[in-house]
């Protein structure tokens, strides 16, 4: 009887999994899904962005989407990174904006070499006061051109966020703890999944689903293999950096 809910929990979870909003191709530095531009505002964005990595080697790109379905935008921004793998492997210098139309809501995600540069509090500055109030306003690619422009030229030092505006925003704005995968359920699955670690070291095929089950919910997207292959789609593609969860979420 164990045998056949720990299988029906797997089932369950993998179908889960399947349902769960999907992640584009990585084929450019723009991403629209949410047709929030022109075809003339993202080959700008496009040109722009190519400028900038070839500038200061970071890889900036930009993902728009219609809706997050009732998905955390936490949660599907270290998705969408951990998959298009963006910045270069020995530097994790990548970071991606993402956008979601319907919930209004905006996140910077941030590589892990450029965590000191792109600080979290800079991060949900630069989405509060420069991207934010260009949306409120109507102007999506102003906001959004404003907002890439800001963190490639806070990278390249061209760009400076004095302590002062940090400390009035941190005062107005406060800094909220970003979620991943909620711990809770990662306890829950992982204590009703090893009774079937536990009977497939008996030679059970509960303990080696079980494995693959937990394996690829808590470490798939850290793989070295970026899964665009050796050119990318049209050229492009991710150099292997690497995430981990630095950046800052706001909404307009």
């Amino acid at each position: 009887m164990k045998n056949k809910i720990t299988i029906i929990l797997i089932i369950l979870t993998i179908a889960t999994l399947a349902n769960a909003l999907s992640i584009p191709k990585l084929d450019g530095y723009v991403i629209d899904k949410a047709n929030l531009l022109s075809e003339a505002e993202e080959r700008q964005l496009e040109n722009y962005l190519r400028t900038s990595e070839q500038k200061t080697s970071a890889q900036i790109a930009l993902l728009t989407i219609p809706s997050l379905e009732g998905e955390s935008i936490e949660d599907y921004s270290m998705r969408v990174v951990e998959k298009w793998q963006l910045g270069q492997k020995d530097r994790d210098n990548g970071v991606l904006l993402l956008i979601a139309l319907e919930e209004k809501k905006i996140r910077f995600e941030v590589g892990y070499g450029l965590e000191s540069i792109l600080t979290d509090l800079k991060s949900g500055y630069i989405i509060r006061n420069v991207i934010s109030d260009e949306f409120r306003r109507g102007n999506l690619y102003g906001g959004i051109s404003k907002g890439l422009s800001s963190v490639s030229n806070l990278i390249s030092g061209e760009y400076v966020i004095s302590a002062e505006e940090l400390e009035l925003y941190r005062k107005n704005k406060g800094n909220k703890p970003r979620g991943h995968f909620p711990v809770g359920l990662i306890v829950f699955l992982f204590m009703i999944l090893s009774g079937g670690l536990r009977r497939g070291g008996r030679g059970g095929r509960g303990g080696f689903l079980s494995a693959m089950l937990l394996g690829s919910m808590l470490g798939g997207g850290r793989s070295s293999d970026s899964g665009f292959g050796s050119g990318g789609f049209g050229g492009f593609s991710g150099g292997g950096g690497s995430f981990g969860g630095g950046g800052a979420s706001g909404g307009w």
